[in-house]
């Protein structure tokens, strides 16, 4: 017997228009920010001083980027990545409302698959709240509220891929080649477009193959699966090769970290005593197996999505060195695991309701009906920190923006006299670093030049790491990376002064057009 509160079905329809609708809620006050300092000059700087791009002008210039280096030359590939931005790009220009639209709309449709899925796999209350969850972690907010990262479009295509597995697997069960056929294609789109956005995603892959290899089994494999599996497992194959090749050269991580096997292996294991509550997640599962009261099936189920999970968990622990923080972009998809590791237990339970004895009936609706309170909790608890943080990148666009518009319009009205930038840590190094191409973006043609405070601060970074920031930093003052070299200043009868952060540099004379980070 199984509580029938929570069974049923909630349609696709209305999955979508709620989540569109959530997505709107969140993310509405998005739509009065600017161009920001991460990742976002890459934009403007194809656009350029004619604020539009024709598709082939920014595939050219996409191309160039670091994160499409020729293969195993850069510790970024990411050739989907450059695609899509390009096309974004040359559909977009520079209107800004359909910028942060689309991230909008972006947001809900991964929302509705995500909640599709698991209503499908827990049942429409429990997966429903469970995706709910999911949709208001605070992560969110670096991803969806911002342009640039390469997780805005892995996010939505890790999704899409799923739900595409399991469009194909169901049709294979039921025998329906038009839902296989379908769950085949968004499969390889959504793949092709995570793993080539993000190179911690190349697990995507292992899903594809298994599918073909149960299709095989079942006498059911065609030329269709056949080629699509093959086609995510050598670009994911493509794609990390690429990487570990350029780091093998390197010697190091994109953020000068070891990368040798000893230093990897204690990077996992010490990732995995912080979030000791991923593996401890199969003790439940272990338990199960050995009890006779519970369906066999039952447990070897929850025992190999436990073992799904820590996998694909510990891949995410190498690749971002053992942790993140969970406000980041960082943490996707490693935060949305941990929830899934304790989740598991749930959906093994639901699949198995119709073989579990009668006796359990009481349980399932007490468990299911604490869980549901726990889950909205949560949910509550989610949005205290997730809208806060949303409205702080609006914030912090804002002041960014305003601050460079306002040295643009002194340049203009001061032709000849350089923009000096004035930074006093490693925290400013992004968003000084995206200036000269904002400024070039607004028609600015005065020379820019950095200056560096003789104190630098670390701030939080690691010694390493801090030594490149500022290795980059001594070339933009030699000239590099649209910058002009310092003895420009010499010569100079007045210039218009920027700070990362902070008031004017001691003792400048120039004219102070105010910081770039509140």
């Amino acid at each position: 017997m199984r509580p029938k509160l929570f069974a049923g079905r909630v349609g696709p329809a209305v999955i979508l228009l709620c989540s569109v609708a959530l997505a709107v809620v969140l993310f509405r006050p998005n739509m009065r920010a600017q161009w920001g300092p991460w990742d976002d000059h890459g934009i403007l700087q194809v656009l350029g001083p004619a604020h539009r791009a024709s598709l082939g002008s920014a595939l050219a210039q996409t191309s160039k980027f670091e994160e499409l280096n020729l293969p195993g030359t850069g510790l970024r590939y990411r050739p989907s990545y450059a695609l899509v931005q390009a096309l974004e790009i040359w559909l977009f220009g520079d209107s800004l409302t359909a910028w942060y639209g689309a991230r909008i709309l972006a947001f809900g449709v991964m929302v509705a698959c995500g909640w599709y899925l698991l209503a499908q796999a827990a049942g429409p209350v429990l997966g429903s709240l469970f995706a709910l969850v999911l949709a208001t972690r605070p992560y969110w907010a670096r991803i969806f509220a911002c342009l640039g990262p390469g997780e805005t479009f892995s996010a939505p295509g890790a999704v899409v891929a799923i739900l595409g597995i399991y469009w194909a697997w169901q049709g294979g069960r039921e025998n329906n080649l038009r839902r296989r056929r379908i769950g085949w294609l968004l499969f390889s789109l959504g793949s092709l477009l995570a793993i080539g956005c993000k190179e911690n995603m190349f697990w995507l892959a292992v899903p594809g193959l298994a599918l073909g290899w149960w299709e095989w089994r079942q006498g059911r494999l065609t030329a269709l699966s056949v080629c699509l599996s093959g086609l995510v497992a050598a670009y994911a194959g493509f794609v990390t090769g690429a990487v570990l090749l350029a780091t093998g050269k390197l010697s190091q991580d994109l953020y000068s970290n070891p990368v040798g096997w000893t230093a990897r292996f204690g990077i996992l294991l010490g990732g995995l005593r912080t979030y000791w509550i991923v593996p401890a997640a199969l003790i439940p599962a272990l338990a199960a197996w050995a009890t006779p009261f519970l369906p066999r099936r039952l447990s070897v189920r929850w025992i190999a999505w436990e073992l799904a999970v820590l996998g694909v968990f510990a891949i995410q622990i190498v690749f971002y060195n053992g942790g993140w923080d969970s406000a980041t972009r960082y943490a996707f998809p490693g935060e949305a695991l941990i929830g899934f590791a304790l989740f598991v237990p749930v959906i093994s339970f639901w699949q198995e309701r119709d073989t579990l004895q009668s006796s359990w009936s009481g349980l399932l609706w007490g468990g299911g009906g604490l869980l549901s309170a726990a889950l909205l909790f949560v949910s509550w608890h989610n949005l205290q920190f997730l809208s806060p943080l949303i409205e702080y990148n609006v914030v912090v666009t804002r002041k960014f923006s305003t601050t460079v518009q306002r040295a643009a319009e002194q340049a203009r009205k001061r032709p000849g006299e350089p923009v000096v930038l004035y930074t006093r840590g490693a925290g400013e190094w992004e968003a000084v670093s995206s200036v000269p191409m904002y400024l070039r973006f607004l028609r600015v043609e005065n020379p820019v030049v950095l200056r560096v405070d003789p104190h630098f601060r670390r701030a939080g970074w690691s010694p390493a790491m801090v030594e490149k920031i500022q290795g980059e930093l001594a070339s933009y003052q030699s000239g590099g990376h649209w910058f002009a070299p310092a003895h420009v200043l010499s010569t100079a009868t007045g210039c218009i002064e920027v700070s990362g952060y902070g008031p004017a540099s001691p003792g400048s004379r120039c004219t102070f057009a105010g910081s770039l980070t509140p």
